[in-house]
C-alpha cells in the first residue's frame, strides 16, 4: 500500500528515508543519526569547559541546561522545533570562530610583531618557530570554523527531515484516513439477484390490458336480464 502512495502522493509530500538531502558525508550516514553522534559530543564538550572554568562559567548554566534539555527532547519525540536551540548553537559558535580566524588573520598581517610578542617573549632566538606556530594556529582556526559549519549543516539535515516526516504524516491523516490505510482489498462474487422460492409455472399467460387499480365495477341491470 506504501508503494502505491508514493506513486500517488507529489514527491514534495512523501518523503523517503533515503533521499540524498537527508544524508552527510558523502551520502554514507544518515542525518539523524550522524547529528545525534555529533550532539552527544558537542555536550561533552560544553560540560567540559563548564566544569574547567566554574565558577565563572556559572553564568552560563542556564543556557547550557536549555540547549542539552531541548536536544535530548527533540531527539526523543523527533521534533524539530525543539531542535531549534542545538542549530542556532552552531550558528552562533561558527559565527564568533568565524570573527577570531579573521581578525587573528588580520593582526598577523598587520602587527604581526604584537603577535609574535603574544605567543612567547623571546622575539629574536625561535622567530622561525613562532611564525610557524601562527600559521599552525590560523589553519587550525580555519578547520574549526569549517568544521563547526559542517556539523551546522548536518543537524540543519536533521530538522529538514523531522519536519517533511512530521508534515507528511499529517498530510496522510487529512488525505486518507487511517483506517484505510490497513485495509486490504479483495476481490468478491458478482452480486446475484435472490432466486424465488416458488418459481413461477410455465403455463403462464401474460397480458397486455390495462389493470385498473380501483374497486370493481358493477354491472348494470339490463346486462344481468
Amino acid at each position: 500500500m506504501s508503494g502505491y502512495f508514493k506513486v500517488l502522493l507529489d514527491d514534495d509530500v512523501y518523503y523517503d528515508e533515503a533521499n540524498p538531502k537527508y544524508r552527510c558525508f558523502f551520502n554514507k550516514f544518515h542525518a539523524v543519526k550522524l547529528s545525534k553522534i555529533i550532539a552527544i559530543l558537542q555536550i561533552f564538550v560544553v560540560l567540559t569547559l563548564f566544569v574547567y572554568y566554574f565558577p565563572e562559567s556559572a553564568i552560563s548554566l542556564p543556557v547550557i541546561g536549555l540547549i542539552i534539555a531541548s536536544t535530548i527532547y527533540a531527539y526523543y519525540k523527533e521534533n524539530a522545533l525543539t531542535l531549534l536551540p542545538l542549530y542556532a548553537y552552531f550558528i552562533v559558535a561558527t559565527f564568533m570562530l568565524t570573527v577570531i580566524a579573521f581578525t587573528f588573520m588580520g593582526l598577523s598581517l598587520y602587527n604581526y610583531a604584537k603577535v609574535l610578542l603574544d605567543f612567547e617573549e623571546d622575539t629574536v632566538s625561535r622567530l622561525p618557530q613562532k611564525i610557524s606556530h601562527i600559521m599552525i594556529s590560523e589553519f587550525v582556526l580555519i578547520f574549526i570554523v569549517l568544521a563547526y559549519y559542517w556539523q551546522m549543516t548536518v543537524v540543519f539535515k536533521c530538522r529538514l527531515y523531522y519536519t517533511d516526516k512530521r508534515e507528511q504524516s499529517n498530510y496522510m491523516q487529512l488525505a486518507i484516513p487511517e483506517s484505510f490505510v490497513d485495509t486490504k482489498i479483495t476481490e468478491k462474487l458478482p452480486i446475484q439477484p435472490k432466486k424465488s422460492k416458488a418459481p413461477l409455472p410455465d403455463n403462464v399467460v401474460y397480458s397486455l390490458e390495462e389493470v385498473s387499480l380501483g374497486p370493481p365495477a358493477e354491472k348494470s341491470p339490463e346486462k344481468i336480464a
